[in-house]
């Protein structure tokens, strides 16, 4: 059976040490695993993949949203050409991808809310729903980590208009590998 994860390693966070605890424990259930991340990856930990298919996405807290948004749909156009038997999408907001697994991290508008989840742009949440861009995650099979990120997940994508299959929480552990360097990690 033939695997693709998707991540993004721009930066070295909490997601994606927690997709390196996922790759460890589903990389031997599959004969093939790729890898579909960033244009660069410049913090992408040592792991094995038989392919790495690199796209063009790149990002910067300081670029405008129009810009994140052209990259976003690009991705969505590359990544609709790739079928594998199973997908974990590690980033489903950034990539758009409905995979097997989608582990959301947060809400789907975190840039056009406040700290209390209320919409303080209106505008491009409307355009979001509008275009339908994230309307690949009818059906969808999401997780993530927490009440709260339950809550902010189902309600973002339920002020965008979509009906995920399931929303589950999961306990992941959280243990670092033992080659990531903390003073790195933003």
């Amino acid at each position: 059976m033939k695997a693709l994860f998707i991540e993004e390693f721009t930066r070295l966070g909490g997601g994606q040490v927690m997709f390196v605890n996922v790759y460890k424990a589903l990389k031997d259930r599959f004969d093939s695993v790729s890898l579909y991340t960033d244009k660069y990856h410049p913090k992408l930990p040592l792991l094995h993949f038989d392919k790495i298919i690199e796209g063009g996405f790149t990002y910067s807290e300081n670029d405008p949203l129009y810009k994140i948004g052209i990259r976003i749909i690009k991705e969505k156009i590359k990544l609709s050409r790739i079928k594998e038997e199973f997908t974990f999408n590690n980033h489903p907001n950034v990539f758009i991808y409905n995979a097997t697994l989608n582990f959301a991290h947060e809400s789907f508008i975190a840039p056009f809310i406040d700290e209390y989840g209320n919409l303080k742009k209106k505008l491009p949440v409307y355009l979001l729903k509008l275009f339908r861009l994230y309307k690949v995650y009818d059906g969808a099979n999401m997780i993530v980590v927490g009440k709260n990120a339950k809550n902010m997940v189902s309600k973002s994508l339920s002020i965008l208009g979509i009906k995920p299959k399931r929303i589950e929480i999961v306990g992941l552990p959280v243990e670092l590998p033992s080659n990531v360097n903390l003073k790195e990690k933003e």
